[in-house]
């Protein structure tokens, strides 16, 4: 392969680079007039469990998007502060999610074979 060849590969490749860049940095570009915190999507509540310590819930979560359902063990009071930089939650020591995706089993039923009153076993 020739100097110049090579050249216009390498120019080629650092293009493409550069289009795969500008692609990805469009993708997850942000509305300027919209705060990122709209955008959010929210799950749907389906429930809430007692979790066998006061003051502390089980949420039944679902994400109708990716079909997940996730439990939250989660306090039922939070502390927090408000600041000029925004909120800060305080930690404590609950505080868990699970997710799995739904799956609905279906396990098909054989009925047995009916023997009619003339039939005999031998």
């Amino acid at each position: 392969m020739s100097q110049a060849q090579q050249g216009l590969a390498l120019l080629f490749r650092t293009l493409i680079l550069l289009l795969a860049l500008i692609g990805f940095k469009s993708a997850f570009a942000e509305d300027s007039g919209t705060p990122f915190i709209e955008k959010k999507l929210k799950m749907q509540v389906y429930g809430k469990f007692e979790a066998g310590q006061p003051e502390v819930t089980i949420y039944k979560l679902f994400d109708a998007s990716d079909d997940v359902i996730c439990y939250a063990l989660m306090p039922d009071h939070v502390t927090n502060h408000k600041s000029e930089s925004g909120t800060t939650y305080e930690g404590n020591s609950i505080g868990s999610i699970s997710c799995l995706k739904n799956r609905q089993l279906v396990i098909p039923i054989q009925t047995p074979p009916t023997v009619s009153p003339n039939q005999t076993k031998k």
